[in-house]
């Protein structure tokens, strides 16, 4: 999560945190199904790789969400990213 004094960007990671505890499912399976390597899922988990079209496909295959709703939850990610970071550099 990345804050300022008005703005919190929650990225996806967050909720398919959520998601895995509900299903007693880890990370490390999740990124098999997905077919990422540790160090990518790692770095999808952290916010800091994009959470693409194919990966938000996956995601609806393995916990049944669609994928809409995993680009979207990016997308509102990203779009708050670029308010904080805009922000900060006022």
């Amino acid at each position: 999560m990345i804050c300022n004094e008005r703005l919190i960007a929650i990225p996806p990671s967050a909720t398919i945190l959520e998601q895995l505890k509900d299903r007693n499912m880890t990370q490390k399976q999740l990124g098999s199904f997905l077919e990422l390597s540790d160090e990518k899922m790692s770095l999808l988990m952290k916010g800091e790789l994009e959470l693409t079209q194919d990966v938000a496909d996956q995601l609806e295959d393995a916990l049944g969400i669609p994928s809409l709703f995993w680009l979207n939850l990016e997308g509102m990610y990203r779009n708050k990213l670029k308010k904080i970071s805009k922000a900060s550099t006022v």
